[in-house]
Parts: C-alpha cells; sequence; structure tokens
C-alpha cells in the first residue's frame, strides 16, 4: 500500500502515489470486458499537483483551445451540424440505442418510421440546434474546468502529499445464545404449538434479539427484526454428553460480536 496520495493534474482527484517513483497511480479508465484499459486518465503516471505543474499547465491550454474552437461552431448555428442523434431500437436486441444520421439519413427514416409527426426538415432543424445547445454548453463547462485547475494549482502546488491512514478492519466473533425450555408434551412441534414454556424462550429469544440492535459491538447486518434467526427449537443435550434427557430443548441464535482488542 501506498504511504502517500496527492491530487492529479489533469482531473483533480486523489489518487495513491508510488513510494518508489513518486509518480500517482493509474487511473481515470474502465475495465472492458476482457480486461483491458481504456481512457486512461492524463495525469496517470505522472508527478501530482503537490510537486509539479506541468502537466496541469497544459491541459489548461488544451481546455480552452477546445473550448474556443467550439464556440466558433456554435456561432455558425445548426448549418453546421450534419449529423443529429436519433434513438432507434434495434431490430435484433430489441433494445434502444443512439445512432447519428445525415440530413438525408434522417428524412429517410422520419418518412418510413410511424408515429413521427410533421416536418422532416424542420425536425431535423430541431435536432440540429439541440445540437449546437449542447456543443455551446460543452464550450462554457471546458473553461470552467480550466480555471478549476488553475484555482487548484495555486492551492495545492508546494503542499505537502496526503498520508495514507490505514484503517484496521473490525475483526467479530461468532456467538452463540441458546433459550432452553423444557416440555412434556412431546417432542413433535404440532404438540409444542401451544406450550406456554416454549412461546416463553421463544420471546425472550425475540427480545433478545431486538436488543442487539442497541449494541454498538454487534454486527447486525444478518440479524433480521422479523426474528427469523431464531433457530430451533433443538434438544439441549448437555455440555460433553450425547444423550438427552428427553424434555429440555432450546432456541438458538447466532450473532457476530467486535472481537475485544
Amino acid at each position: 500500500m501506498s504511504k502517500f496520495k496527492g491530487h492529479c493534474q489533469a482531473c483533480l482527484r486523489v489518487q495513491a502515489v508510488n513510494d518508489k517513483t513518486g509518480r500517482l497511480s493509474l487511473h481515470g479508465y474502465r475495465v472492458a470486458g476482457y480486461g483491458y484499459f481504456a481512457g486512461t486518465c492524463n495525469g496517470s503516471k505522472q508527478l501530482p499537483l503537490e510537486k509539479e505543474t506541468e502537466v496541469l499547465d497544459q491541459e489548461v491550454k488544451a481546455l480552452k483551445a477546445e473550448s474556443a474552437r467550439l464556440e466558433k461552431l456554435v456561432a455558425k448555428g445548426p448549418s453546421v451540424v450534419n449529423k443529429v442523434p436519433v434513438e432507434v431500437r434495434d431490430p435484433v436486441t430489441r433494445k434502444r440505442k443512439t445512432v447519428y444520421m445525415t440530413r438525408k439519413e434522417y428524412i429517410d427514416y422520419h418518412e418510413n418510421t410511424r408515429g413521427l409527426y410533421g416536418s422532416a426538415e424542420e425536425e431535423f432543424e430541431r435536432r440540429a440546434q439541440i445540437v449546437i445547445n449542447n456543443t455551446d454548453r460543452e464550450a462554457k463547462y471546458l473553461v470552467k474546468f480550466a480555471g478549476d485547475l488553475e484555482e487548484y494549482r495555486n492551492k495545492i502546488h508546494g503542499q505537502d502529499l496526503i498520508p495514507t491512514v490505514v484503517v484496521k478492519k473490525p475483526e467479530y466473533e461468532t456467538k452463540v445464545k441458546r433459550f432452553a425450555y423444557k416440555t412434556t408434551v412431546g417432542s413433535a412441534p404440532s404438540l409444542q404449538r401451544n406450550d406456554p414454556e416454549r412461546k416463553r424462550a421463544y420471546r425472550a429469544a425475540a427480545e433478545f434479539i431486538r436488543s442487539l440492535y442497541d449494541d454498538e459491538t454487534i454486527k447486525t447486518k444478518r440479524v433480521k427484526r422479523d426474528h427469523m434467526n431464531i433457530q430451533g427449537p433443538f434438544r439441549l443435550r448437555s455440555q460433553g454428553q450425547n444423550e438427552w434427557d428427553g424434555e429440555t430443548y432450546a432456541y438458538k441464535i447466532e450473532y457476530e460480536k467486535l472481537k475485544e482488542s
């Protein structure tokens, strides 16, 4: 485990720092179906922002340039949009997916699809305007993020790395609680149904389960409030004895209790 963490120069997220190289861990990727990496962050394997700003400065420059390029497209309006996104249903899987269609492709799709009304040309223009609106929002976001990078550069560069806090995982041990009773009506469940001693033991077991929720040292995730964790009744034999006295039964409850340090 790394002893320190630091801020990524490209995405500003806190990542582990390699103890030997002083560089950030690989991040910003997703594991695809066959286990390969994709979408690696530009700040991966680079020095953290606490130590260097070269990658951040490059990112700020690239973000502003891309924003300027998008703003030029927005200024020209919907006429620069060659394709628009359309949600269609896959004929094989029947699942919906987004495809991009040219003006001609969309007009053909519009004319051959039931449920689409109005002018195909007007609908294409409406969708093109949506693309422009989304592009405008993206351009503004890029400028904002570039500003965030510059702000964090002034705050974080030169600061100490973040020490990794090792949190010890709590250890639990299984405990067993039994609630015994004696009966003379027989061992069949149907015979014991109205046995007052059996009912008393069951109520005591249920009350014990409720009390576990007030104990911070108990792991109650597996203990259900509907008393389904009450097991039994079982024949209760004396410790170390294989013989049963013929009348003693017990309900059993298993729960997890925090080990004492």
